[in-house]
Formats: C-alpha cells, structure tokens, sequence
C-alpha cells in the first residue's frame, strides 16, 4: 500500500489531518487513513474511537468553508486492528483553507501526487475567480448504497417514471454514481427536521417532539402531519352549512414548510426547526436569501432557487407551483389578518412565523357554492380591494371561474375530480 493523489496515511493523530482535507477537498476528494505508517504498514490505533471524535472535531473547527457534510469519519478494521478512516469528497465550496492561516494562498492546498502543497498566489487567484460551477446537489454522495422505496411510491403515486434513466434526467445520478439530489431523496438521507410542539413561549417544556429523516418526501409528509396534529380547528355555521376554519390556513403552512425543505443550504450542518406554540408556528431553515435578493422583492415573487433540481422535482411531483409564486400566496391568506407572517432573515437562517387566529383559507369554498364579490367580502370580513384581489388570484389559479358579467357577476368553484 502506498500513498497516491487520493490516499494518505498517517500512524497516528497530527495536525496535518486537517490540511490534507483542505486538499482533497480542493483537488478531487481522497482519504486519510489513521494507523496506517508512511511505508503501508497497518500499525493500528490503541484509542481509535476517541482519535476518531478528535478528528471530528478538528475537521468542524480547522477547516473553512464547513466541509462536515462532505466528510465521513469512521472506525475500521484492518488485518485484525483498528483503524480511523476519513473518506472527503470533492468540494463544491472550493477554494477550501485551513482556518488558521485564513483565506489565502498560505492556507489553501492541492494535492499533488502522494503529497499536500499550499497553491500558488496565482493559483490562488484563479480558484477564486472561476466560482464554482458545482453546486451542491450536483457533487458525487459520500454514500453510494441508497435506496429511493419512498421515492419510488410518491413518483408512481404522481404517474411519474422513476427508473436509473430518469433518475439520470432529474439529476440524481450521473456517470460516477449518485450524485448528492439522489442523497435527498434517498431513504438514507440523514438531514434531519427537528419539530416540537411547546406549552410555553420560554421553550421550558413541550408537549410533543418528533425528529424526522430519510427521504426529503417523507420528511415533508411527516413535518406536515406533525403539525397538523397540533392546529385546532373551529367551525361556524354558514346558512346551512358548518365552515371549518383551521388555526393556520393550509396552504400557506404547505407553502412556508416546503420553502424550508426545498431551499435550505444542505451545506450547513444545522436542522431545520418546526416550533408550534399555542398562538404561533415558526418553521427555520439553514442559509439566507439566495443572490442577496431583498426582503421587498422575496414579497412580490422573486425566486432564485439554492438547490433548482431539488424545486424542479417537486414542481414535477406537483408539490409546489411555478417558482416564487409562494411568499406572495401566503401574504394573500393573511391579506384579512391583523397579525402577519414575519420573515426573519440573517446571514445562516431563515425563519418564518405564522400567527393564529384571524387567517381564513379561501380555498374552503364549498363546491356547489355561488358567490358574489360582496358575499365574498361578508363571509370572509375583508375589504373590497381585498376581495378582488383574492378572487382574481384565485381565477389566475384556476380555482374559480367567473359566470355573467358586471351587476350579475358570480364565481364558482372548479370542481376536482
């Protein structure tokens, strides 16, 4: 066994872990392997669970941008002894360094043969300019043993093909295997969404919790159980039918949910948050505003989406709309609300809260229902400019159609059948 462009050993922990990551990070990926001398000797490791922790550590503190996501640490066995083996992939972040000598050319390597070498300034220069053309979803997975089981039946459930052809079209694999989109929809997905229900606004006790992984499908269908379990709903008599108004308007929970799981940085190694409290829902994501689009624009329906494969696939699914049609549907579902949602934005999270009570869903129409503008506008308590605007995005949707004309206008349901 000897060292090469993609593999290094090392007989025990050094600092210089760290900067052959930087470099398989930078050139390619690779592996470091712990118990393992300079000649190819398996020497083995006395402690090599808590050698592994270390390096878990080191990689999490020494190496910038975060490449936890794209590392993998374990413990293995060789020849009968014990081994720390760190397995990196190819970078999408590049140009990676180590943080100690900061973002420089002093602190960026590549790997060149069996060896790590700090780049050159003009090397340096050259990986800054050329932005990296790989985004995340496009980088090889770490893990190459995935199934897709709920994948497969939300696909077919959508009359979706889903076979290795498709799977190719759509992103999630290509030549070199599984790319990190098949990750996300993988049954292996270890991103996590962590939602807990709490009986107080101190977060000092709660009610219900549920940690949710796998496949990004699944993690959207149990987050959105999870809180549908905690709304209450009443009900209110409407001539002689019973109206039942839901704490937070369904499609605007769907709409805030799905834009956390859809547009969260999976480079990040935080969770997504759901939080229900009893007079609120905040639902926050890892990674800010994509292209630094103002908060004014997100409003009106400015959409650039951090993972695009990831949206286009749940447009296909029929999950989400046309892109950035989302932010300015759920501002229209609190349009009769005195208490908006507020979007809380910072440089790595993105949260959203909901407000209970005064939301109205104006999809709740019944059926069979016929309508004016002004029975619109008592049934739901909004003004006139705000019923028009409802109803002519409600048209624009294709969920309601307009009979007559002028004095004698009147609105129907579209029937689903």
């Amino acid at each position: 066994m000897v060292e090469d462009s993609r593999t290094e050993y090392k007989s025990g922990f050094t600092d210089s872990i760290a900067k052959a990551v930087v470099a398989f990070s930078n050139s390619g990926g690779g592996s470091v392997f712990l118990g393992i001398d300079d000649s190819g000797n398996v020497v083995g490791l006395d402690n090599a669970d808590e050698i592994a922790r270390r390096c878990v550590q080191m990689i999490h503190d020494d190496v910038r941008p975060d490449v936890t996501n794209t590392s993998m640490v374990d413990v293995i066995r060789l020849e009968g002894k014990n081994l720390v083996s760190i397995m990196v992939a190819d970078g999408p972040r590049k140009p990676y360094y180590l943080r100690s000598k900061g973002f420089r050319a002093e602190g960026v390597y590549l790997r060149q043969g069996p060896a790590s070498v700090p780049v050159t300034e003009e090397q340096f220069n050259t990986m800054v300019r050329n932005v990296r053309s790989q985004t995340f979803e496009s980088v090889n997975s770490l893990i190459q043993n995935l199934t897709f089981t709920y994948a497969e039946n939300v696909f077919q459930k959508a009359g979706l093909p889903f076979d290795d052809v498709h799977k190719i079209q759509l992103g999630l694999m290509d030549a070199a295997g599984f790319t990190n989109l098949g990750y996300l929809l993988s049954d292996q997905c270890e991103f996590e969404i962590k939602a807990a229900a709490f009986n107080d606004d101190g977060r000092s006790g709660f009610t219900d919790r549920q940690e949710i992984r796998g496949s990004l499908l699944k993690q959207f269908d149990d987050a959105y159980s999870f809180i549908r379990r905690h709304m209450t709903v009443s009900s209110e008599i409407v001539g002689i039918r019973r109206v039942d108004h839901e704490e937070y308007p369904e499609q605007a929970v769907r709409e805030i949910l799905l834009n956390g799981i859809i547009h969260r940085d999976y480079n990040s190694v935080g969770n997504t948050l759901i939080s229900v409290y009893e007079d609120r829902l905040e639902i926050a994501s890892p990674g800010n505003l994509v292209e630094d689009i103002p908060e004014s624009d997100l409003m009106k329906g400015a959409s650039f989406p951090r993972n695009r494969r990831l949206s286009e696939i749940f447009y296909r699914l029929g999950l989400v709309e046309a892109y950035g049609t989302g932010i300015p549907r759920v501002m229209r579902l609190y349009a009769a609300s005195e208490r908006k949602p507020v979007f809380d934005i910072s440089r790595s999270m993105f949260r959203v809260t909901l407000f209970s009570g005064g939301t109205t869903d104006f999809d709740s129409i019944d059926e069979d229902d016929l309508f004016t503008r002004v029975d619109f506008e008592k049934r739901y308590n909004v003004s006139k400019s705000t019923a028009t605007s409802i109803i002519n995005q409600m048209m624009a949707d294709n969920k309601i159609v307009r009979l007559g004309s002028g004095k004698n206008t009147v609105y129907r349901y579209v029937r689903r059948r």
